[in-house]
């Protein structure tokens, strides 16, 4: 697929620290994502907030910027609140996502992809970029479930899209018996995030335990 031209020819932008997902809208569209994409490659998420399938992928697109680590942004545009920007880039089926690297698009699809295929587009896209799209390594989890508790706490201060580390933290918490927080940390998962169908079970056991304890206990 041939690079398209944006809007208009920009110049490379002066480099800043910048969010790995936001949330953009017409009036910051140029500032947010053409220049950002003289520093690395943009993917932006066109949805609508009652868009089914936008619900199953948006998580995924969330998780995977989070795990990226900064290599590149995920910009998400409401169609609903910014109908220029969809008409611009003919978002007439949503969802739809394209990825842009130095004021051009590179690629794009249709539809909600599962996680696996959503890998494969974003290494494509960096392979065109030229770019070496890096897998993160996972830092090792403490065996101590107190400190693993900590340990996932402080990786969803700095990502708190990470659903799996959601999950695993929601499992921790109910197996040290804080079913409360259990219960809030799992009931973050969105539906369409790869983890949800395991924090539905997790939530369920919740529950079963508890009609248990009412009912007099395991005995």
């Amino acid at each position: 697929m041939a690079s398209t031209p944006l809007i208009g020819q920009l110049g490379p932008a002066t480099p800043a620290k910048v969010s790995h997902v936001i949330d953009v809208t017409e009036q910051t569209f140029e500032h947010e994502v053409l220049d950002v994409s003289f520093e690395r490659p943009v993917v932006i998420d066109f949805w609508a907030t009652w868009c089914g399938p936008c619900k199953q992928l948006s998580p995924v697109l969330e998780q995977l910027a989070e795990e990226g680590g900064g290599q590149w942004r995920l910009a998400k545009i409401d169609v609903d609140t910014a109908p220029r920007l969809a008409q611009y880039f003919q978002a007439q089926s949503i969802p739809m996502v394209l990825a842009i690297f130095q004021g051009q698009i590179l690629s794009q699809f249709a539809g909600a992809l599962p996680k696996r295929d959503v890998e494969r587009w974003l290494g494509e896209v960096f392979k065109r970029a030229g770019i070496e799209l890096v897998k993160p390594t996972e830092p090792e989890v403490p065996s101590d479930p107190d400190k693993a508790i900590a340990f996932y706490r402080q990786r969803l201060a700095q990502h708190p899209a990470d659903t799996k580390a959601k999950l695993a933290l929601g499992r921790l918490l109910f197996a040290k018996g804080d079913v409360a927080a259990a219960d809030a940390v799992l009931s973050e998962i969105p539906f369409g995030a790869p983890e949800y169908n395991a924090a539905r079970a997790a939530l369920a056991l919740k529950e079963l335990m508890a009609e248990v304890g009412a009912a007099g206990g395991e005995a």
